[in-house]
């Protein structure tokens, strides 16, 4: 048997963190659609990125605009919005109201400095691929932009 040659681990500078950055990505999914996406990629044993976290709501148009940044609010790095397929919403038109919603809250996080850390994506059920390669790339956008800067200024209240 030949022993495997190790490559000496990187030296860390002066003054940098430990841990290096992991994004926290929060998806908001809808039931009937892209959370059986998502569901059908964990029980196929689909490699995706650990740091998303899925909340499953009824339809992606019940994601208000508030809930997103509430999301930034509480620390993710990015988020998700995903939901049925065109012209296939179990709630008819949900996926088309929140697409808009979305689309404006886009253009206003760009204006504030959070932008690209916000996307929309429809899909169906069974298209547990889209929903790897979406979360994956999304990962890998955030990963690139680095933390939300909001997370450096949460003001903290002391309780007396």
């Amino acid at each position: 048997m030949s022993k495997a040659k190790s490559k000496p681990k990187p030296k860390q500078a002066l003054g940098t963190p430990k841990a290096a950055f992991e994004p926290r990505i929060v998806s908001f999914c809808c039931h009937y659609c892209s959370y059986g996406a998502a569901d059908l990629a964990g029980t196929s044993k689909m490699a995706y990125p650990t740091n998303v976290e899925i909340i499953r709501v009824p339809c992606s148009g019940r994601v208000d605009p508030l809930h997103v940044l509430r999301a930034f609010e509480e620390g993710a790095d990015g988020v998700m919005v995903t939901g049925c397929l065109k012209d296939q919403c179990h709630f008819v038109t949900g996926n088309i109201h929140a697409e808009k919603r979305m689309q404006k809250l886009a253009k206003q996080l760009d204006a504030i400095g959070l932008g690209g850390r916000l996307i929309f994506e429809l899909m169906s059920a069974g298209m547990a691929n889209k929903w790897v390669e979406t979360a994956s790339t999304f990962y890998e956008q955030i990963l690139a932009l680095g933390p939300n800067p909001l997370k450096h200024h949460k003001k903290e209240v002391k309780s007396d």
